[in-house]
């Protein structure tokens, strides 16, 4: 390494090559205990070839968590539980988002050893390993072995992420390109769930197996190129990290209102905002009970268009956002992502109303996928500002994959109540529900439990912007 290095803006460190605090220290003895003997290098790449490279992993981390979501598990659970196929769903996405509880801990670790890289191969090796083993446990109907994988799966892939988040703090010293980055995070995770939609859509012939291994590929070529992009010391001085506590591993769980407001009504709005979207996961349903579609290959074809859409509506908005928010602020995208969020719900709830039997199934469908296209940009403009907010509001850089842990695992209340809130809003009122008399098709759940689950998605949504009302705009 020279007397200078190159930060990812551009930006040059210090001769030490160290990078200063982003914010302003806590004085607590957990902070000082997470910082450890070891301090950050970045690396000597720079620019935006750099950015996509070091936060590549969020792509096969869109496409896992946007297709497992609403096509792996609802199948999975219709052919391993079929006569609770809802709340199989709804538990095995709160199984996923409990496991984001991993971030804060991993975090803290990271800290206080000052390395990334060794976290991103352990977990890449978890996460490979364990999708191998899910595939088979499927094909052998064993369905407790299939759950407890898939917790472990999605362990692995927290583990990754979290060391991640942190290299892009670590690096990432100029705040006016903070916007730039959350903006090519967000391509990432959408360009990898729209690409994973259209695998997909053109797999519909194939057992639907062939993803495990899909999975597997690019879980694996991503992490190369994190680990190949971020250069960090070769020594083994890491493993002498200060020695953590168990109340170290508790307290990282934990923030500070009173010192950083701004970053706990970050969490909170960003709770809020996976709860509102949460029911996403039941949209076949709503496909085969609604809109009337009954055959298994048009269904997948139909959910991956709708994602295909959405995604790539939201793909083509997010970088512009992310760069548009630097000069025009934060807090606007995300009300009017909330706006258009809402929009998308309600015409879910009045559409079944809109289309008697005498009107054109086609011309239903195209409607779905409108609608699909205005969820898009209501998404790809608050995933845009997402990790910006964030940033904006760290309390101490020197505790940044501790903080974003916490950051990534406070969607957990809403990756995990979310779904099965709808669940049990979908199982409870739509078996007992008023059915439409125009849908003539077998039915598993009626209008009334969508209404429901929609009206739900409506109330959340809304309530993500009064939640920034409290922050600063940046």
């Amino acid at each position: 390494m020279g007397a200078k290095e190159v930060l990812l803006d551009g930006t040059e460190a210090g001769a030490s090559g160290m990078l200063e605090p982003a914010g302003p220290t806590e004085a607590s003895s957990a902070k000082e205990s997470v910082r450890g003997s070891q301090e950050f290098r970045p690396g000597p790449a720079h620019g935006l070839g750099a950015i996509v490279a070091l936060t590549c992993f969020n792509f096969p981390y869109g496409m896992i968590y946007a297709t497992i979501g609403v096509y792996i598990l609802p199948y999975e659970a219709l052919r391993l539980w079929p006569s609770h196929e809802s709340l199989m769903v709804g538990l095995s996405v709160a199984l996923i988002g409990l496991t984001q509880l991993t971030c804060p801990v991993i975090g803290v670790i990271s800290d206080n050893h000052g390395k990334r890289k060794p976290f991103m191969f352990a977990g890449g090796i978890v996460s490979v390993s364990s999708l191998l083993f899910m595939s088979l446990a499927s094909l052998l109907m064993a369905r407790g072995l299939w759950l407890i994988l898939l917790v472990v799966v999605s362990c692995g892939l927290n583990v990754i992420y979290s060391a991640q988040t942190g290299l892009i703090a670590d690096q990432l010293k100029d705040q006016s390109s903070r916007g730039t980055v959350s903006g090519v995070v967000a391509v990432h995770l959408l360009l990898g769930s729209t690409l994973g939609f259209l695998f997909v859509a053109y797999t519909t012939n194939f057992d639907f197996q062939i993803m495990y291994f899909t999975y597997c590929v690019v879980i694996f070529v991503s992490v190369m190129l994190v680990c190949y992009m971020a250069v960090e010391d070769c020594s083994n001085e890491w493993l002498r990290g200060s020695k953590l506590a168990l109340r170290d591993l508790l307290r990282s769980f934990t923030v500070d209102r009173s010192n950083n407001p701004d970053f706990f009504w970050v969490l909170v709005a960003r709770t809020i905002y996976y709860v509102g979207t949460s029911g996403e996961v039941f949209l076949l349903y709503y496909l085969r009970d609604m809109v009337g579609t009954s055959d298994e290959a048009t269904q997948k074809f139909q959910i991956s268009i709708i994602a295909l859409l959405g995604q790539s509506a939201a793909a083509v908005v997010a970088c512009p956002a992310g760069y548009l928010s630097e000069r025009s602020g934060r807090k606007i995208l995300v009300y009017l992502a909330c706006s258009l969020m809402c929009f998308t719900w309600a015409m879910l709830i009045i559409m079944p109303y809109i289309w008697t039997e005498d009107a054109s199934y086609e011309s239903y469908v195209l409607c779905i996928y409108f609608c699909a296209v205005i969820y898009g940009i209501g998404n790809g403009a608050y995933l845009s500002v997402e990790l910006a907010l964030a940033l904006d509001c760290l309390p101490d850089g020197r505790t940044a994959a501790k903080d974003l842990g916490i950051w990534s695992a406070s969607a957990f209340i809403g990756s995990a109540i979310g779904p099965l809130i709808q669940a049990f809003s979908l199982e409870l009122v739509g078996r007992r529900g008023i059915a439409i008399d125009h849908m003539d098709q077998p039915e598993s759940y009626h209008y009334a439990g969508y209404l429901s689950t929609c009206s739900n998605q409506i109330l959340h949504t809304s309530l993500i912007e009064p939640a920034f009302r409290f922050t600063v705009d940046p």
